[in-house]
């Protein structure tokens, strides 16, 4: 079993309860905690497998929101870079 799909089973569970995947989703795409280009590329690593796991529900609201916090993250790793 690769990655995604350890992550995919792991976000079934949270995805089923709206509340618990607000709460996920609001802590994944906030910049609060990114102090280095590392934690900025670990986050987009997050977002990509979040990614893949919303299209597969086809989830538009969420993947809109998805590509908005990338772009703010993508401006910090150049920040940091």
């Amino acid at each position: 079993m690769n990655e995604q799909e350890k992550f995919n089973l792991l976000m079934n569970d949270i995805y089923s309860d709206k509340t618990m995947f607000m709460l996920y989703f609001s802590s994944l795409i906030s910049s609060d905690n990114i102090s280095s280009a590392d934690k900025c590329r670990e986050k987009l690593n997050q977002l990509d497998m979040l990614e893949a796991f919303l299209k597969e529900k086809s989830d538009e609201e969420y993947l809109n929101r998805i590509n908005d916090a990338k772009r703010i993250i993508k401006a910090d790793l150049k920040a940091f870079e």
